[in-house]
């Protein structure tokens, strides 16, 4: 099976008029990005419940895990958003 090329219209570009998504610039930001916490929340979690299971206690091991996770979660949450106030 052959696929054929694609169209080309005015000038050799695939859109069929000017000012299409390839035309417009990019917008520079000059606010930061934003630090996820995602991976220390499951990080905290997964921490928390080897330690429970060390222990005898998964269950509480991974509510351990949780709090510190959100915990640290709420932290990296504040200092973003101070961290984009500037």
């Amino acid at each position: 099976m052959r696929f054929r090329p694609c169209r080309t219209y005015r000038n050799g570009t695939v859109a069929s008029r000017p000012g299409t998504w390839h035309g417009a610039r990019m917008s520079r930001s000059s606010k930061p990005a934003p630090i996820a916490g995602g991976a220390l929340l499951a990080l905290s979690l997964i921490v928390g419940t080897v330690i429970g299971v060390r222990q005898g206690q998964p269950s509480l091991g991974f509510v351990y895990g949780l709090g510190a996770g959100i915990g640290l979660v709420l932290l990296v949450a504040l200092v973003d958003r101070l961290r984009g106030s500037r």
